[in-house]
């Protein structure tokens, strides 16, 4: 039988956090709706004061209403999450509720299950006190046996008594039988005492009835005995004993049997009243253990009882907490009927925000279409630059052999110099390079013509019109966007060209962008598409820059141009366009066709290596890298190790440098001229003469004479500083 505190510990530990917990659950949904939604009107209200007491205009006042727009959009979303979150939180509890119910129920089932016990061991106390009365009962017969026992003893004693006067009788009647041989004669005359003698076996059987009783027995034993002793006063009385004795021989032999039975059976009765003695021990001290156990019985009744009616008390708490909760929940569906209402309208509102979003994006969704469909494979480089450099001709552009191999070279390494600079005078040819290079690889060719206002990347990216509701994108996002939802487009080269890139300061709408571009060598690196509030999928929003697109700016070197940083210099690979020594006719027009296939982007970069820093060509160029780095840093320009780094790639990626020295060196000279020489622009030439001219011996050892005379043309600059014009090929 399990103990109160068995019965009690799990019902109190399990009940009573269990109501407070729904309690306070319901209070803290309950107190999370209205502060938010008060808040959210109380921001609207103080936005739409303050910017109404503050327009003057009618164009500001739309701007502004638009902007509220937008906001009371942000706001619905907003609301809409917190309110989608509530529902869920809402439905928990609910089903936290439906749940604590169904715990009380059963623990109702429990207590009823519980009372029934409670009946069952009423009942079991009331068959031991039956039991304990029986007991009782036969305990009084066993006391009131017990003076019985001993009226018993008493005629034990009697009897012994008896047998002993019994002895003395026989004795007597063995001296009578002498006398009745002597007195056969007169025993004809004794048959008149027959029925005196019958009457005598009547009385000895009384006498036997009266030996159960004791005494009065005894006093007719001795009548018997005087009658007896009369009789041996006289010889007619002992002949008419002798008939008497001898009936009464058999009488008493008989008696005496029966005494002994009697004997027997009183003593067996002894023993059973010894037994049933022992009986009467083992029921008291049954009777004892009964008691005991009724006491813990009846302890364990008061204990249940109380526990009975703590649990009645929890009952009726958990019924009105039931129907508290339940009224609870019948009004926190129906809030949620009004929150479903709510976010019914706020999924349509959605809609036709995400309408409006497909609206805003519908630029850049359309498709860029004349794809070249066939891939071209298998071509090798030498063979790509033979067949470049002749279709250049073909097209009557002359362009230097090694400024083309420069472009290409300057294309393959992007991912560490992520921008290739076209520079020179109007007229050289520079847009056109890069053209004619897409053409020629069937890559597409972005154009974006740079205006002297832009100063922020939006004028790069695009810009969201909050008039219009529509994004305004440039080709480069359309472009970089297609390229992440159209499958046709992958491992296409795609070649972005900034034409006049230097009309404003390329730092203002480029360097975040060129950063971008350098970080995309070691991650997969996005733009966040600038949509305003409207809602977006992330893979809408964020806009992978691929490495398969190239980056190419063209630069007129006058007075209406900005000049370029050190961080755009160090990031970038610079390619001065000279005054031609002959000025030509272009010739015939020639008319464009378009490329059959195109060369993919897995092709193009099987061209490119990364340098081994234990070669002896890599050592070689951190020789001269070295040298000149010592040089700069006295001339207050040091680099680091990005601009080793991409010097080196350059010239390990330089067709032909491998194997050709001389090669090798112009393509050093390359990277001095293109990444290193422009950061001296501007020192002044008298106060830096023995850095300079340290420098020259350097240049010079390169052995190569457009370096050399670029850096002589550059000490002759204009106000006595240094002045980098680029490096001219003839």
């Amino acid at each position: 039988m399990d103990s109160p505190r068995q019965l009690s510990s799990p019902t109190l530990t399990n009940v009573i956090p269990l109501a407070a917990g729904i309690i306070v659950a319901l209070v803290g949904i309950a107190a999370k709706i209205q502060p938010l939604q008060s808040g959210i009107m109380g921001f609207t209200a103080g936005v739409s004061g303050a910017a109404t007491a503050s327009l003057a205009t009618k164009k500001e006042r739309e701007i502004l209403l638009l902007a509220e727009q937008e906001l009371s959009k942000t706001k619905i979303n907003n609301t809409l999450s917190e309110l989608q979150e509530q529902k869920k939180i809402i439905d928990k509890d609910i089903t936290r509720l439906e749940e604590r119910r169904s715990q009380s129920e059963k623990i109702a089932g429990e207590l009823e299950i519980r009372q029934a016990k409670r009946d069952s061991i009423e009942a079991e106390i009331k068959n031991l006190q039956a039991v304990q009365q029986n007991l009782e009962s036969r305990v009084a017969e066993i006391n009131k046996a017990n003076p019985t026992l001993e009226n018993l003893e008493i005629r034990q004693k009697e009897i012994s008594r008896l047998q002993s006067i019994i002895k003395q009788l026989e004795g007597e009647l063995f001296a009578y039988k002498s006398k009745i041989a002597e007195m056969e004669q007169k025993k004809a005359g004794l048959e008149e005492k027959e029925a005196l003698y019958l009457k005598r076996e009547i009385e000895i059987k009384e006498i036997s009835e009266q030996i159960q009783q004791g005494q009065v027995k005894l006093k007719d034993l001795n009548r018997q005995a005087v009658e007896l002793e009369l009789l041996r006063n006289t010889y007619d009385a002992l002949e008419r004993e002798k008939q008497t004795y001898e009936s009464q021989k058999e009488h008493l032999y008989a008696e005496v049997i029966r005494l002994g039975a009697e004997k027997d059976r009183i003593l067996a009765e002894i023993k059973e009243l010894e037994g049933r003695a022992q009986e009467s021990d083992r029921l008291r001290a049954e009777i004892a253990d009964l008691k005991a156990k009724r006491r813990i019985a009846e302890d364990l009744l008061r204990d249940i009882q109380r526990e009975i009616e703590q649990h009645e008390i929890i009952k009726d708490n958990l019924i009105n907490d039931i129907a508290r909760k339940d009224a609870e929940i019948n009004r926190k569906k129906n809030n949620v009927s009004e929150l479903e209402q709510r976010i019914r309208e706020l999924k349509q509102e959605i809609s036709d925000l995400e309408d409006s979003a497909r609206v805003a994006l519908q630029t850049l969704e359309e498709p860029i279409k004349d794809l070249i469909p066939v891939q071209r494979q298998g071509i090798n480089e030498d063979d790509f630059l033979n067949q470049f450099s002749n279709s250049l001709k073909v097209k009557g552009l002359d362009f230097h052999e090694r400024i083309v191999k420069a472009f290409h070279t300057s294309l393959k390494v992007q991912d560490i110099s992520a921008l290739v600079i076209l520079a020179g005078i109007s007229g050289t040819g520079k847009s056109e390079l890069p053209q004619k290079y897409a053409d020629f690889i069937g890559a597409p060719l972005v154009m974006l013509p740079v205006q002297p206002r832009w100063d922020s990347p939006q004028d790069l990216q695009g810009f969201y019109n909050y008039i219009e509701k529509k994004y305004k994108p440039t080709q480069l996002m359309h472009y970089l966007y297609q390229y992440q939802q159209d499958r046709k487009m992958h491992g296409r080269i795609i070649m972005v060209l900034l034409d006049e890139m230097n009309l404003a300061r390329v730092e203002y709408y480029f360097s975040d962008f060129l950063s971008k571009l350098e970080t995309r060598r070691s991650k997969p690196t996005y733009l966040s598409l600038d949509v305003g509030s409207l809602k977006l999928p992330e893979k809408q929003r964020d806009i992978l820059i691929p490495e398969e697109f190239l980056f190419i700016g063209t630069m007129n070197e006058d007075e209406t141009t900005q000049s370029l940083s050190d961080k755009v210099l160090d990031r970038a690979n610079v390619l001065t366009f000279g005054r031609p020594n002959e000025l030509k006719l272009r010739g015939r027009k020639i008319k464009y066709e378009k490329a059959e296939n195109y060369l993919p982007w897995n092709e193009f970069v099987k061209w490119t290596k990364e340098p081994d820093p234990d070669s002896p060509m890599v050592i070689e160029i951190k020789d001269f890298v070295d040298r000149a780095n010592a040089i700069m840093e006295k001339l207050g320009h040091p680099f680091a190790h990005r601009v080793y780094q991409a010097i080196a790639k350059y010239v390990v990626n330089y067709p032909g440098a491998e194997q050709d020295l001389q090669i090798r060196r112009q393509a050093i000279a390359d990277q001095f001229g293109q990444k290193l020489l422009p950061k001296l622009r501007g020192i002044r030439i008298d106060e830096a003469s023995t850095e300079l001219d340290e420098m020259k011996r350097l240049i010079q050892e390169l052995d190569d004479p457009a370096l050399t005379e670029a850096f002589d043309r550059a000490k002759q600059g204009r106000y006595g500083q240094f002045q980098w014009k680029g490096m001219l090929y003839s």
